[in-house]
């Protein structure tokens, strides 16, 4: 009776473990069902292989683009011909991977069977065994070749841009160097005849047209057209502005404004205060001295712009 007991538990706890196993199998199935359409379902291009390019796994968008059969690609070596530029860096590329970086991501080209270059874009993973040693890869990669040719558009459209803007710029320096001319011209010729004070006024206005010019001319030879550096412009401006007084050798000149920019709407006005400014400053400040300073300052902080012009005269010329 007892022996009979003990054979019907056993029976019993098989056919449980049985049924179990069973179920775990259908889940596992089905996951694995649930894995592979997900996987399958997908546009990019998805593979796994080993670190000498064998294939494990490949999916259909991967085996499409590629002209592959999913089932016959698995244990074969394929690896994909790498645009000859690019082959370095696709090989720096993997050398990370394998010196510690879990996942990068890198663009290159790949020539295809039929000679045409594509561009990809692939996000590589790679698989470490319990040692830590990369024994597998796992890629997802998508073409990007619209989106490359587009982007070079982008670029093209911008440069062809950035070469109208130079021009404009140039043109208008060169319009306006040809005014500052004019009245250079007409300030001579006033010089002779009487009132003087005529041929000063034309000055002080041809020093305004200078001061317009040089804004122009450093947004011409500037990397940006939006903004100019404001060191390298006051720098430039006040020295061609206190180069236009007699006394030009008692100044000596102090720029300090290396955080701040300025755009054209604003660099065009601030010139023109500039000018005025170190105008008076040459006319007066140093009168009876063998020499001076004169100390430009622009402090940039946040929306807020202070400009400060003194020199070492008797009177301070202004501060805005």
């Amino acid at each position: 009776m007892t022996v009979a007991l003990i054979l019907g538990v056993l029976v019993i706890i098989l056919i449980v473990q049985n049924v179990a196993l069973t179920n775990t199998r259908a889940l596992l199935t089905k996951n694995e069902t649930l894995y592979r359409s997900v996987v399958e379902g997908q546009t990019e291009m998805i593979t796994r292989f080993r670190v000498d390019g064998t294939i494990i796994f490949i999916n259909s968008a991967y085996a499409r683009y590629f002209g592959l059969n999913p089932d016959a690609a698995k244990g074969m070596k394929f690896r994909t011909r790498i645009y000859e530029e690019d082959r370095d860096r696709v090989a720096a590329h993997f050398a990370s991977l394998r010196s510690g970086a879990a996942h990068r991501t890198i663009e290159q080209r790949v020539v295809l069977s039929d000679d045409n270059i594509r561009w990809h874009r692939w996000d590589d993973h790679v698989i470490c065994d319990k040692d830590g040693t990369v024994i597998e890869y796992q890629s997802v990669g998508m073409d990007i070749t619209e989106q490359k040719e587009a982007e070079e558009k982008i670029q093209g459209s911008l440069q062809e841009k950035t070469v109208l803007l130079q021009e404009v710029h140039h043109r208008v320096k060169n319009n306006l160097a040809v005014v500052s001319s004019m009245l250079e011209m007409q300030a001579i010729k006033e010089e002779k005849n009487e009132p003087p004070h005529v041929a000063a006024q034309i000055r002080e206005a041809e020093c305004r047209i200078r001061s317009m010019a040089a804004v122009h001319e450093e947004l011409y030879r500037s990397d940006s057209f939006g903004v100019i550096d404001v060191q390298h412009h006051f720098e430039h401006l006040a020295h061609d502005i206190i180069c236009t007084f007699p006394d030009a050798a008692k100044a000596s000149l102090v720029v300090k404004a290396e955080t701040c920019t300025l755009s054209l709407d604003k660099a065009i006005p601030v010139s023109l205060i500039i000018n005025e400014l170190l105008t008076n400053v040459m006319k007066y400040a140093f009168t009876g001295l063998t020499e001076g300073i004169i100390d430009i300052q622009m402090q940039c902080d946040g929306a807020k712009t202070v400009l400060i012009v003194r020199d070492s005269g008797g009177w301070v010329s202004g501060r805005i």
